[in-house]
């Protein structure tokens, strides 16, 4: 019976212990189970709030691009984002409710915005990060609505060349441009589809906005390459529409010169100087500090880092003041030419500016980063912006021709002392002695918004050493004329003019670009860089 009862009494301990292991053991399972069931829901929490993040990353963006936000980017205003529809339904998944911060800030330069997007679920966060901007001409190192050399230069109406091969409207005498354009090494969009001539390199990436005939939308009508469709980008038609409420740091009336100079610009604007004229235009003449009535000679001027200036017209419709002190006689049989809105640039700059002018900018020498001892490298913030309300023209004047010689005319020095353009104003002449220009170098971004980016005297003279040097970006309404062959109606070869062409990409674009270039693209925003975490 003893014993019994001592293996009775020793299997009830063992149970007791067993159980209370087992208690023990349940205890730590259910603790364990917890803190991997707790460690599960953070991790899904973590999740939730990366991808709502990502999400409210994509919509912000989308909101800042359209018609109503858009001003948030464009330096008009700072509009409020509207509600973001994320579409993450946080409480149906138990991980709990959902947390959004919408952020918009300025970036590094005015075009460039800095969109932060926190998401909170539960006790997690995450924040995602984008800097944007909207497109703009500057994005292609050619950009060109139509296909057809500009109709101006023709002695046609725009119109004529600017509607569909099947409307009427459209003239048998618009004639398609052959852009045979060297070194061409960056983006390339042409509305209208076209013809790229040779080129160096493993060439461009080309879009285009019309499938050309017998092709599928994968296809694209240019040589050398296949190009991808994509919608038409349109420029604005006038400075106003580029301007808006933007801040001008310098605003002229009339025909003006501007010769740049480091950070200094030399202007004359005897227009400027009429403070009594009148003038529709909103806003004050001149610069802050300067005495417009000395704007009828050169004035020095000292630009801030990133300067505006822009040239509006005036009401009297001819250049009787001309800026660069030419009698308008001199280039009668010259086609010579010069309206109330033209701005005559050149010279070296340092720090980002851009010229607006309501009619034509005529480049008349070189234009580079530097000052007037040297140039310099493309160094970051050098960056200048050219928008043309018309065109762009490079000035190059062309005398009379001579039969054998030169059948379609001299090319006549500019660059001396004395001589047209410079006049009177040696100081501002590029040499001491007479020149023609042969080799122009032209570091800048040019954007002629209803016509083309040409030579002035297009079909005239001889032909040039060259290359015409062209560093940064070309945005036109039309395909301009650089070089030109004359042919009889047999097809002989009367003479060339013009120059051999080199146009290459300023890669600083792709992240920078001079103030208040304008946008293109509809709408929509390019993204600069993008940090989801």
């Amino acid at each position: 019976m003893a014993d019994s009862s001592v293996q009775a009494g020793s299997a009830l301990a063992v149970a007791v212990v067993v159980a209370a292991m087992l208690l023990v053991l349940g205890g730590a399972v259910a603790t364990r189970a917890v803190g991997s069931v707790q460690a599960a829901l953070g991790h899904e929490q973590r999740t939730v709030a990366r991808l709502a993040a990502e999400q409210a990353l994509e919509d912000a963006i989308r909101a800042l691009g359209g018609p109503t936000h858009r001003d948030v980017i464009d330096r008009r205003q700072a509009a409020p984002l509207p509600p973001l529809p994320v579409g993450l339904d946080t409480a149906a998944s138990g991980v709990g409710d959902l947390r959004l911060d919408v952020d918009v800030r300025p970036g590094e330069t005015p075009d460039v915005r800095v969109v932060t997007v926190t998401a909170g679920v539960g006790a997690a966060s995450h924040v995602a990060t984008a800097h944007v901007r909207p497109f703009l001409a500057a994005d292609h190192v050619l950009m060109l609505e139509h296909r057809t050399v500009d109709p101006a230069l023709l002695h046609m109406p725009r119109l004529a060349c600017s509607v569909p091969d099947s409307d009427p409207r459209r003239s048998a005498s618009c004639r398609d441009a052959v852009l045979e354009v060297g070194a061409l090494d960056g983006p390339v969009h042409l509305n209208e589809g076209g013809v790229l001539g040779p080129r160096t390199g493993s060439g461009p990436l080309l879009t285009t906005s019309r499938a050309p005939d017998g092709a599928d939308a994968a296809g694209a009508g240019v040589t050398e390459g296949v190009a991808t469709l994509r919608p038409e980008l349109r420029l604005p038609r006038t400075i106003g529409e580029v301007v808006g409420g933007a801040t001008v740091t310098c605003r002229f009336r009339g025909p003006t010169s501007l010769r740049f100079d480091g950070t200094l610009v030399r202007v004359r604007s005897p227009r400027s100087a009429l403070q009594s004229s009148p003038s529709q235009v909103t806003g004050p003449i001149g610069c802050l500090g300067v005495d417009p009535t000395a704007l009828v000679d050169f004035v020095a001027i000292d630009l801030p880092s990133d300067a505006v200036i822009e040239v509006v017209g005036d009401e009297e419709e001819d250049c009787t003041a001309h800026p660069l002190g030419i009698d308008p006689g001199e280039d009668a049989d010259r086609a010579w030419t010069c309206t109330s809105g033209d701005a005559f640039v050149w010279g070296r700059y340092a720090g980002r500016r851009t010229v607006l002018a309501e009619d034509d900018i005529q480049i008349v020498w070189d234009l580079e980063p530097g000052d007037a001892t040297a140039p310099a490298p493309l160094a970051r913030g050098d960056l200048l912006g050219l928008v043309a309300g018309d065109s762009i023209v490079l000035r190059r004047l062309v005398g009379r021709p001579i039969r054998r010689v030169a059948p379609l005319g001299q090319n006549l020095p500019i660059a001396g002392p004395g001589l047209p353009p410079f006049g009177a104003h040696p100081l501002d002449a590029p040499s001491d002695v007479p020149l023609t220009w042969e080799q122009p170098r032209i570091v800048a971004s040019l954007v002629a918004l209803r016509g083309s980016v040409t030579l002035q005297n297009p079909f005239l003279g001889q032909p040039h050493v060259g290359p015409l040097e062209i560093v940064g970006s070309v945005a036109g309404r039309f395909p301009g004329v650089l070089a030109w062959e004359e042919r009889t109606s047999r097809g002989t070869l009367v003479g060339t003019t013009g120059y051999p062409v080199s146009l290459r990409y300023d890669r600083r674009l792709v992240l920078d670009a001079p103030p208040l270039l304008p946008m293109t693209d509809g709408g929509t925003l390019r993204i600069l860089h993008r940090d989801v975490g």
